[in-house]
């Protein structure tokens, strides 16, 4: 009996175990630290301002302090502000400056890309590139941009690896980089950049697989070669295909495309565009739509590069 009793226990206990229950508000410390420092690392640090040996710097007006996470090798501060990506950036790298610390430039940044492809019609926020810095000093950081509903956040995540400080000079990396990325500097991302951004319809929605909802992929035509990239999307609509076609043509000639020739079926239309962006690129996309169930359809714009 007392046996039966021991494993009703045991049985609830582990039911009650995988409810699922989320922390809402906080999140015990000592759990934190348990999570954070799996796999044998250092003891973790976590701050309610900003941990002593952060490379010091004045925080601009307009952000604030939401913590920072000190985990050895990688010091992490979290900031809280309601500035753009732009303005977010533009004043903690003034900041940063002040006490000797440099960007290292990285070949065809874009420094606020727009949404490119497929978009919701109300525009995407764009997924923040990454600012790297260097100060021969303190090493290395990198800065991250989120954008959020409730507010924006900047991380701040120096490299405290005081074995390969001070290896490579800040100008040493800069060239370094610049060697790396000079060989296909000059055609990756070119095709990538000139993509058009199409807006699906905001009467788009329902129900299927996608609906409403863009799927993006990249492909290739060749290893390596971004002279080749494909988007797709998938959404509900109860239009005609012609008006569907018309409405993404519609938005290509806004951006500079000349139409080379279409076509309209009943379950399918698309259309050839050419554009030349810089003297020696030229463009050609490619796009289709097709009709794969009732009010479905499924959109693919391709964009390569045609030779001189």
């Amino acid at each position: 009996m007392k046996r039966k009793l021991l494993l009703i226990a045991m049985f609830m206990l582990a039911s009650s175990a995988q409810a699922a229950t989320e922390f809402e508000d906080t999140i015990p410390l000592d759990l934190a630290k348990i999570f954070l420092n799996l796999g044998n690392a250092p003891a973790v640090g976590i701050y309610s301002d900003i941990m002593e040996d952060f490379p010091r710097f004045d925080i601009p007006e307009d952000f604030s302090i939401l913590g920072s996470l000190d985990q050895g090798v990688v010091q992490r501060v979290v900031l809280a502000t309601s500035n753009t990506l732009e303005e977010a950036n533009s004043l903690l790298l003034e900041s940063l400056a002040m006490e000797g610390w440099r960007e290292l430039p990285l070949p065809n940044r874009v420094a606020a890309p727009q949404p490119r492809g497929f978009v919701p019609a109300g525009g995407q926020q764009p997924n923040a590139i990454p600012l790297d810095l260097c100060h021969d000093d303190f090493g290395n950081m990198t800065l991250t941009f989120n954008a959020g509903d409730d507010g924006n956040i900047v991380s701040l995540i120096h490299t405290n690896n005081r074995m390969y400080r001070g290896r490579y000079t800040c100008a040493q990396q800069e060239q370094q980089r610049s060697q790396s990325f000079g060989m296909r500097g000059n055609m990756t991302g070119r095709v990538s950049e000139h993509i058009p951004t199409l807006k699906i319809p905001e009467e788009s929605g329902g129900p299927g697989p996608g609906a409403g909802t863009p799927r993006m992929a990249f492909v290739s035509s060749a290893v390596n070669s971004l002279n080749d990239v494909e988007t797709r999307s998938d959404l509900t609509i109860d239009w005609a295909i012609g008006t569907l076609y018309d409405f993404f043509a519609e938005q290509l000639e806004e951006q500079g495309w000349l139409q080379d020739s279409a076509w309209t079926g009943s379950i399918t239309a698309g259309g050839n565009w050419t554009k030349s962006p810089e003297e020696d690129l030229n463009l050609i996309a490619i796009l289709g739509i097709v009709e794969t169930a009732e009010d479905a359809f499924e959109m693919k714009l391709r964009v390569l590069s045609r030779s001189n």
